[in-house]
């Protein structure tokens, strides 16, 4: 256990000196700011509809209601079209430059130029959005039905956070597996769904707790960069935590290269 926590430590490490060259950090900041200023479009889209209700007076009863089912369908479409690609983009230019690389930051809008990339972002997406929205909503309904129960605020407050703090744990411990599929789809963009599955699975199954060793060094970090209003968010943390993840998985990818190259040989 010691080990892999010098093995984190050891990738973070690495991340920082692959950012500090040929202007990496400025590269992969950008990067994110493009795609964090991709979230502006739900708010622009919920002020419209709210706008457009107000205007026609359907900002009561069944209009309300289907006008805010159409904002979440709409929010659901834009996600899986825009925002997880544009975020494969953003890890794009992370994983090249794990891998030594320069990388432009044009490489963030390689998704929408290539259909190959963008078709796999998007089933990367499917997988995702359903497990996430189902998490949502579970949440929502306990939350919504301990607060209709409790005359008490702040316990009902302490119990939804407690919940909530439990499924981010439990989808930790479910998404484990699926923690390293990223990395081994860019390392093999021509490789079918059926090879990518099976190499994620030989990656878990050789480390299969460093995706909580990995989660447990940056969650301060985070917490730290939120308390810091951002700033030491978007500087520091989120760039060296995108790094260093492909920097901890191409240790386990190059260690399965090697071992297949052995297979071949003998």
């Amino acid at each position: 256990m010691t080990g892999e926590k010098r093995g984190i430590s050891a990738s973070a490490q690495r991340a920082r000196e692959i950012l500090s060259q040929n202007g990496n950090r400025i590269t992969l900041i950008g990067a994110l700011l493009v795609w964090m200023a991709s979230f502006l479009i739900y708010r622009f889209l919920f002020t419209g509809i709210g706008l457009f209700a107000t205007l026609f007076y359907l900002d009561t009863g069944l209009w309300n209601f289907l006008l805010t089912g159409g904002y979440l369908v709409l929010s659901l479409l834009y996600t899986r079209l825009v925002v997880i690609p544009l975020f494969y983009g953003v890890m794009l230019v992370a994983h090249g430059m794990s891998r030594g690389e320069s990388v432009p930051l044009a490489e963030i809008f390689l998704p929408f130029a290539q259909k190959k990339s963008y078709r796999r972002a998007v089933r990367l997406a499917d997988g995702f959005l359903w497990r996430a929205l189902v998490a949502v909503i579970l949440g929502d309904v306990v939350c919504v039905a301990v607060k209709a129960s409790l005359r008490s605020a702040f316990l009902a407050f302490v119990i939804c956070f407690l919940f909530v703090v439990g499924e981010i744990f439990l989808c930790m411990v479910i998404g484990r597996r699926y923690f390293r599929t990223l990395p081994v789809a860019m390392e093999y963009p021509d490789a079918p769904g059926r090879v990518i599955r099976q190499k994620t699975k030989m990656m878990h199954m050789l480390r299969p707790w460093s995706p909580f060793l990995y989660w447990l060094y940056f969650i301060p970090r985070i917490l730290l960069g939120i308390a810091t209003l951002g700033i030491y968010l978007v500087a520091e943390a989120l760039p060296v935590m995108t790094v260093t993840y492909f920097c901890e998985c191409n240790k386990t990818l190059d260690l399965i290269k090697r071992l297949e190259e052995h297979k071949d040989h003998e």
